[in-house]
């Protein structure tokens, strides 16, 4: 889970050049759909959550995560803002929730509220009670105007060739790819990286007057373990 946590961590914080535009699908279940359908299983997931509101809004949401008694809580400033952090476990369904409200110290910038749901398994009862809770919250929590963001990880057998289920992938996603990076250094874990546009997935970012809503990265983990990471929206420099 440290990746895809990193993963989103540095996307959350590139927001400078690039524009999002949603359409309504779930593209966490198009994922997990899609990967099953080349055969392989998802093992870690995150969906991120996020948007912009007014601070009267956010200290409202303050208040109703602190009196929650199943949220743990905590608080944390620097020189550039004071963030409200919230976890939520439900150990029943194995999806860990962290709501986060950040509130920039110059009044001239607007708070942001982020919800992120992940998980280390998805099936049946893991996608029922996904729908269920997401819904909640952003009924809850969100208007129209919130940015989702998707990603999961998949294992695969080092018997198995990687760069086929990568291609297999792309294939099957109408990948319009943009970008192609390979890793000849002989010590390196990235074996391939794809960057591009696939009609399937909802957040799209605009960069360089190209849009972009994919990317897929084959990652060597050692002898028999290869990893393949799929995501909406991201940006990355390493795993």
């Amino acid at each position: 889970m440290r990746s895809i946590a990193l993963i989103f961590t540095i996307f959350l914080l590139l927001t400078t050049n690039v524009t999002a535009i949603s359409k309504q699908t779930d593209s966490l279940t198009t994922l997990a759909g899609v990967t099953a359908d080349i055969g392989l299983q998802a093992d870690s997931w995150q969906v991120v959550v996020k948007e912009k509101m007014n601070r009267e809004q956010l200290r409202g949401y303050i208040k109703k995560l602190q009196s929650k008694n199943d949220y743990i809580s905590s608080s944390k400033a620097d020189e550039n803002s004071i963030k409200y952090l919230f976890e939520h476990r439900q150990n029943q369904t194995d999806i860990t929730e962290h709501y986060q409200v950040v509130i920039p110290k110059n009044t001239a910038y607007k708070a942001e509220f982020i919800a992120v749901f992940s998980g280390d398994v998805w099936n049946n009862k893991t996608e029922k009670a996904y729908h269920s809770r997401i819904a909640h919250m952003k009924d809850t929590y969100f208007s129209k105007h919130a940015k989702t963001f998707a990603c999961l990880t998949t294992t695969i057998d080092g018997k198995m060739d990687g760069v086929y289920f990568l291609d297999k992938l792309t294939e099957t996603m109408n990948v319009k790819v943009s970008q192609t990076q390979k890793d000849t250094v002989e010590t390196s874990q990235f074996e391939k990286i794809v960057y591009g546009h696939t009609p399937m997935l909802n957040e799209e970012l605009m960069i360089n007057n190209e849009s972009m809503n994919v990317q897929m990265v084959l990652k060597n983990k050692g002898p028999d373990r290869t990893t393949l990471t799929i995501g909406t929206p991201i940006l990355i420099t390493e795993y």
